[in-house]
């Protein structure tokens, strides 16, 4: 940081030895710029607005039917419109502009400046958007007053003649290419519903179910197949155990006529014990018949078919309650594996009729999306341009049925008085900061053209040779007298630029 506090400190005290270099352009850019300030022409701004009421009283009625206008864009498009060449040319012939225009350079010239000099300003709410009730202001800068005013109040009678009969114009033209563009997208419409109608007729017999595409369809029946044949394997199931419990049902109906049998006999064997011995006939032949019997039961019991045939001529097992519900519900059940039955044969047919149409039934299918999703397509334009021509129509209606003023100038231009510029105070203030640039560019430029070597550091450095001493100067008298009334001179100066400096100030006030 000291050294290069040091640098500046040379570099300063060489520029000063070129002081008067300095003062001289300082002097000479003052003069120039306060010159230039005092002959510029003074430049006078006519200023002119117009509200843009965007709130009809019909707008809360339309809203959601109507297209609403949008406010940025209808400044957008308002610019443009008084931007153009035409509204530009007619301005210039009907003002003192057109005066100046001699030839076509120099209107090309007029059109040019008044592009870049007529400012319309569009202010925004307080929220950021666009203000419904909008005020535009149109202003223009010249140094003749009166023209400044001739241009804004034409440039306002412009807009509002030119903005009365446009709207309709445009409107017309909006409605004629929507009532086209309906015509053409009808005709389209009514060509893809006939090639829809047309292919299903075609190919009625394979089109695609509610369910699905064809991959689908087949694969639905494959799974319905599954559920079937297992359905049908519980339903088998089912009859196998009814089966079984009739035939337990009928052996328990068996076993107890045996039993009972069995029983009577037995109590008569008890009571011929009473009266003979066992070796008597009737005890022997008891006996026997028990036995029998038991065997018989032992063989029933061994052999179910054997006791259901006989079971079925058994009057006493016929009228049993639980028998006759198993026999119900069993024939219920054989009926149920014979539909299941049924239906899996069907199910079958139709795999095997879908397999065969493996090869055909997809490219219908896939004939018929594109079919479908073109007539979409063209039933989904038609209804938005029969929406917007019924909107189009009912703002059409809405606008000519309403009776408030769209655009209106609330602030007519007058014959500007005070001058807006230039801003003599800050230029003739600048002036001075450019004199003070001026003095240090000149003094730092000729001290880069002309070095000088204030220490014997320097001088080393640029020669590379050894300094061996410096000589010191000594002012006499009449020297330093001189450098005193230098420095009274360069003051005076100083004190002089100030002095003419608030002497114009004062003047242009």
């Amino acid at each position: 940081m000291y050294e290069q506090l040091q640098q500046i400190r040379m570099y300063l005290s060489g520029m000063w030895k070129y002081r008067w270099f300095g003062i001289a352009a300082s002097w000479v850019v003052c003069i120039g710029v306060w010159t230039f300030v005092y002959l510029k022409p003074d430049v006078y701004e006519a200023t002119g607005k117009i509200q843009i009421d965007m709130n009809t009283l019909l707008k809360p009625i339309l809203k959601g039917l109507a297209v609403e206008a949008d406010q940025s864009n209808t400044v957008t498009l308002m610019t443009r419109q008084l931007m153009s060449r035409p509204v530009l040319e007619r301005i210039i012939r009907e003002t003192d502009l057109g005066l100046s225009a001699k030839n076509q350079l120099q209107l090309q010239n007029l059109i040019i400046h008044l592009r870049n000099n007529i400012s319309i300003s569009n202010p925004r709410s307080q929220d950021g958007g666009s203000r419904a009730d909008s005020i535009v202001t149109i202003s223009y800068k010249d140094p003749n007053p009166k023209l400044a005013y001739s241009v804004v109040k034409k440039v306002l009678d412009t807009l509002v003649e030119s903005t009365l009969g446009a709207n309709q114009t445009d409107t017309d033209v909006a409605h004629a290419f929507l009532r086209d563009q309906i015509k053409d997208y009808e005709k389209r419409l009514y060509d893809a519903e006939q090639k829809l109608a047309d292919f299903k007729k075609k190919n009625a017999d394979v089109m695609p179910e509610q369910g699905g595409g064809y991959y689908n369809r087949l694969q639905t029946a494959t799974d319905n197949l599954r559920k079937i044949e297992s359905d049908l394997q519980l339903a088998r199931n089912k009859v196998k155990i009814l089966k079984l419990q009739i035939q337990q049902e009928i052996a328990r109906s068996v076993t107890a006529s045996y039993d009972k049998k069995i029983q009577e006999h037995e109590d008569k064997l008890n009571s011929l014990l009473l009266q003979f011995t066992d070796n008597h006939p009737d005890v022997q032949a008891e006996k026997s018949i028990i036995a029998s019997l038991k065997k018989s039961k032992e063989d029933a019991i061994k052999n179910a078919s054997g006791v259901q045939d006989q079971a079925q001529n058994d009057d006493s097992l016929q009228l049993d309650r639980v028998y006759q519900n198993l026999q119900i519900a069993l024939k219920e059940a054989e009926v149920n594996v014979s539909n299941i039955e049924a239906s899996r044969v069907e199910q079958q047919r139709l795999i095997k009729s879908l397999q065969k149409q493996v090869d055909t039934v997809p490219e219908i299918e896939a004939q018929l999306s594109r079919l479908n999703r073109d007539y979409e397509i063209t039933k989904a334009k038609y209804s938005e341009l029969v929406s917007r021509l019924d909107s189009a129509r009912i703002s059409s209606q809405a606008e000519k049925s309403s009776e408030d003023i769209n655009f209106k100038v609330i602030e007519p231009p007058i014959v500007p008085i005070i001058p807006v510029g230039p801003k003599r105070m800050l230029l003739n203030s600048a002036a001075i900061l450019a004199g003070l640039a001026a003095f240090f560019g000149v003094t730092f430029l000729i001290l880069q053209l002309k070095p000088v070597f204030l220490t014997k550091k320097e001088l080393a450095n640029l020669t590379g040779l050894p300094v061996l001493g410096t000589v010191t100067m000594v002012l006499d008298a009449e020297t330093k007298s001189s450098k005193r009334k230098e420095r009274i001179i360069m003051i005076s100066l100083g004190f002089a630029q100030l002095l003419v400096f608030s002497a114009i100030v004062l003047l242009q006030r």
